[in-house]
């Protein structure tokens, strides 16, 4: 049953960029920005999916949650 929770932790975390990918895209039409810079922007979002495990991870060996 854990293993079930945390899958759809997990997926529901990554879905949540997923959803603001179409929106964030035709916001930025609207804006008149490039290609190249929505790209760059759009990329950053799952840059950030990549990083969050990690820095997770970090914060929970150096500072703990109770002291």
């Amino acid at each position: 049953m854990a293993k079930f929770k945390l899958s759809l932790m997990m997926l529901l975390q990554y879905m949540m960029y997923a959803v603001w990918w179409v929106p964030l895209a035709a916001y930025l039409t609207n804006l008149e920005v490039s290609s190249t810079q929505k790209a760059l922007i759009l990329s950053s979002m799952a840059i950030g999916c990549m990083a969050s495990p990690l820095v997770g991870m970090l914060a929970d060996r150096f500072w703990p949650a109770q002291k």
